[in-house]
């Protein structure tokens, strides 16, 4: 019933509010977008340096292991 008072009264809103509710609406659904690709972006970065550090310990210790008993490691193959 006010809303109906309030555009009797003031006869609704202008193009212009309009305007300004439509570009209000537009920048909250963009920061929302924004949001959520940079919390996308952030936990794909966080698994990509998981499975680094992961890869990273294996070839370490694979040099160790080959480091630490060449022979074992280099059957068949001739100086």
């Amino acid at each position: 019933m006010a809303k109906s008072l309030i555009t009797q009264t003031l006869g609704g809103p202008s193009h212009d509010v309009l305007g300004l509710i439509e570009i209000s609406d537009k920048i909250a659904r963009l920061s929302e977008a924004g949001h959520a690709f940079e919390t996308k972006r952030r936990k794909l970065e966080h698994q990509f340096e998981m499975t680094n550090s992961e890869l990273r310990e294996e070839y370490l210790a694979a040099v160790l292991e080959i480091h630490d008993f060449p022979e074992a490691n280099m059957t068949g193959v001739t100086h």
